[in-house]
């Protein structure tokens, strides 16, 4: 039998850590895709976001692309993925955005392996998402995602309150960090 490490990867982790889930997770892939395991095939057969639609959604939002975020709204819905399991994994994943990006500004990279139970591409990524954003960008962005989140929860139709919900973010305004127009060592003069 062969698996891909991104396959297991993700069994793993939707085993949230128990042997017996992770067990009945395997066996389940295993009686639907055979003895060649692939990355797809367990996003298939779990129902999981895949997780380059999810790479691809965060990086249209930093960039601020609508036309890209709209696509992306579109696929979500063509692939049937559940826009409450959506918004969670997207929620998740600036989570762990936010992580990188304060790991590695404060030089502590090292500290990413506690936090972080990601393959090293998805952490490589991340940390090229995060050159082009201020703390501040990521924290408005999570605290936009996490409102988002519980308003897809509750909503009767789920869909128009992602797609609202990603097209806000494609508009959240840049933030930048009040010391950066002023220089720190300014003197004040009394007269």
């Amino acid at each position: 039998m062969t698996a891909e490490p991104q396959a297991l990867w993700l069994i793993g982790r939707e085993s949230e850590g128990s042997m017996r889930d992770s067990q009945s997770l395997l066996d389940q892939v295993i009686t639907f895709c055979g003895k060649n395991i692939t990355h797809d095939q367990v996003v298939d057969v779990l129902g999981l976001t895949d997780r380059t639609l999810l790479s691809q959604a965060l990086g249209s939002l930093i960039a601020r692309d609508v036309p890209t975020c709209l696509d992306i709204i579109e696929r979500v819905f063509h692939l049937g993925y559940d826009p409450k399991q959506f918004a969670q994994d997207l929620l998740h994943h600036l989570r762990n955005l936010m992580i990188v990006k304060v790991t590695v500004d404060a030089g502590k990279e090292n500290l990413q392996l506690e936090f972080l139970d990601l393959p090293d591409e998805e952490i490589v990524e991340l940390r090229k998402f995060s050159e082009s954003l201020s703390d501040e960008d990521v924290h408005l962005l999570f605290d936009m995602t996490l409102k988002g989140v519980q308003d897809v929860v509750r909503a009767q139709d789920p869909r128009i309150v992602l797609e609202m919900l990603l097209l806000r973010l494609t508009q959240a305004p840049r933030i930048t960090s009040i010391d950066n127009f002023w220089p720190r060592s300014v003197a004040v003069v009394e007269i």
